[in-house]
């Protein structure tokens, strides 16, 4: 899926294929994710779209506070990380540790896949 098209490039081929999957896709679950918009690849309006709506994309990170709890900023394996880098809904998974995301977000992550 052209979810992403290399900056200052023109969309492929595909690009009216990758538009109809990305409308097909509900909802997306990130743990500590790693992506970042600003790093040479630009998000298509699909995907920009896709990404920014919190009933579609939800990523949990790392953070202290409670499950569930928008956050700003975290911290993950010595790294500063920030919501308006990944261009989502960052929440809180309720545990510091990187390794733990996926399981202590597990229920909120199928809950949300669910809805």
């Amino acid at each position: 899926v052209e979810f992403f098209k290399w900056s200052g490039g023109v969309p492929g081929p595909f690009a009216e294929v990758s538009r109809q999957a990305i409308r097909r896709i509900r909802r997306i679950v990130l743990t500590d994710s790693y992506h970042d918009v600003r790093g040479g690849v630009a998000l298509t309006p699909e995907g920009q779209a896709l990404l920014a709506d919190p009933s579609r994309t939800v990523n949990y990170v790392p953070h202290p506070a409670p499950l569930g709890t928008p956050v700003q900023e975290w911290v993950t394996l010595q790294f500063k990380m920030h919501r308006s880098e990944k261009q989502c809904n960052c929440l809180s998974a309720g545990i510091e540790d990187h390794a733990s995301t996926n399981y202590a977000a597990m229920g909120s992550a199928f809950a949300f896949l669910a809805s």
